[in-house]
């Protein structure tokens, strides 16, 4: 968990060990090896064989935590070029991690005597027989192992719904609260005291933006997850096929005035397919890692590329931990 993700993608550029590495990294693949290496090593062979060997007792160790890796990678990845699947697929997949640890923590909990040789002749604690030892293990495997994954999936339920919905924008600071109550019992007083109340200026009529009337997909708003900001894409009218693109993001306040300077990202992925664009997305006419002007809080972006039609989820950063993301069915016309 502490390896910073460039790390993790330049390995993937490192001959043969990248090519295992990326091999192993797919869900389905990661699936399998992890999961069979889990029921390999509880065959009565291969456990006894690790338990009165110690160098194939070590292997059997490297063996679960480097399968590990490979197994929690599409849930943990924080790598860009190789990003965790989508919520969404995260459900499946910890529903499917869920069953071949349940089916061996049933057999070890309903088998009538002691599957391992080695533990049959090793000497007793705490009263248990062998057979009673192994339900034990069985048990654990089958109950707390599994509400462990079964945690996760309720996590990444409740992220995918949080995600689709939106959060919901709050006061910056508790003060708000406190100041708008002042405020409006300072203008009862006011009113109170006037012969003849003063008529609300007349709102101003909103002006059209040609940039989002020429633009062919317009994201719906989106709170940042600070609930600072507000956020959207326009993309451009036709959008063609693996060939670079200008889209603009816009980002407001609360009140719907232009943030005219920010630290923005833009990005797109495919996390059903575990790859991103092959090109690099940046702000047009801004420093790298320095913030950006618009005084109307329009941003564009040069770098994008999407090359294949499928469903990408674009993402915008603005400045540390506060970003939005949205869902977009790309489908070009061939």
């Amino acid at each position: 968990a502490g390896v910073p993700p460039w790390a993790w993608d330049r390995l993937a550029d490192v001959p043969v060990v990248g090519s295992v590495f990326v091999f192993l990294i797919h869900p389905i693949r990661a699936f399998l090896f992890y999961n069979g290496v889990l029921l390999v090593w509880h065959l009565p062979g291969a456990y006894d064989l690790a338990m009165f060997d110690h160098d194939y007792h070590v292997l059997e160790h490297v063996l679960f935590m480097g399968s590990a890796v490979f197994a929690w990678w599409p849930l943990l990845s924080r790598s860009k070029r190789f990003p965790a699947i989508s919520w969404g697929w995260q459900l499946i997949y910890l529903f499917a991690m869920s069953l071949p640890m349940k089916a061996l923590g049933a057999v070890l909990t309903f088998k009538a005597d002691s599957m391992y040789q080695f533990y049959a002749a090793a000497p007793r604690v705490w009263g248990l027989t062998p057979a009673g030892d192994q339900r034990l293990g069985g048990l654990l495997m089958w109950l707390p192992a599994g509400l462990v994954l079964w945690g996760l999936a309720a996590r990444a339920f409740f992220r995918w719904f949080y995600e689709e919905r939106g959060p919901r924008p709050r006061p910056s600071t508790p003060g708000v609260a406190v100041l708008a109550l002042i405020f409006a019992l300072t203008g009862c007083q006011q009113s109170t005291g006037s012969t003849a109340p003063t008529a609300a200026p007349k709102p101003a009529e909103p002006q059209p933006n040609p940039e989002t009337e020429s633009a062919g997909y317009v994201s719906p708003w989106r709170f940042s997850s600070s609930g600072k900001h507000k956020v959207r894409f326009l993309l451009p009218k036709k959008v063609p096929l693996n060939e670079l693109i200008e889209p603009i993001v816009e980002v407001t306040d609360l009140q719907g005035n232009p943030v005219k300077s920010t630290l923005i990202k833009a990005d797109a992925t495919m996390p059903e397919h575990g790859h991103g664009m092959m090109t690099q997305s940046r702000p047009k006419n801004c420093a790298a890692e320095s913030e950006c002007q618009s005084p109307t809080g329009r941003y564009t972006f040069e770098g994008f590329r999407l090359h294949m039609p499928g469903n990408w989820l674009f993402q915008v950063e603005l400045g540390k931990d506060d970003q939005a993301t949205w869902r977009y069915e790309f489908e070009p016309d061939f």
